[in-house]
């Protein structure tokens, strides 16, 4: 398995580097990387989770999903909006965050089976 590069001036925001530790441990869970600043997690070959080394996480939860869930996204005030149909993103900042994001992450795998 690839390992994100970490040196002093490219390395990753300290929450992002506990969700690739966490999620390299979960089964048929792939990581790769794409390119230097951002890794990728496929679940079955479709990739569900990007996380960049600035602290961004964008998930593939699905359109069904994202319309589920819009209002309490949308209330969190945490999300932000992707171009890409059926992705959103959020900032990975605190440990409230890194947590959201496993949880999301589970849920996106699900979503995507």
């Amino acid at each position: 398995m690839a390992t994100p590069i970490r040196s002093p001036r490219n390395r990753m925001a300290p929450y992002v580097e506990q969700a690739i530790a966490n999620l390299r441990e979960w089964p048929d869970v792939r990581m790769r990387e794409a390119g230097e600043d951002e890794v990728v997690f496929t679940a079955g070959g479709t990739p569900v989770v990007r996380l960049t080394r600035d602290g961004l996480a964008a998930l593939h939860l699905t359109r069904p999903v994202i319309e589920r869930l819009s209002g309490s996204l949308c209330a969190s005030g945490l999300f932000l909006s992707l171009a890409e149909e059926g992705w959103v993103a959020m900032r990975v900042q605190t440990a409230a965050d890194f947590d959201l994001l496993l949880a999301l992450v589970s849920l996106a795998i699900k979503a995507n089976m």
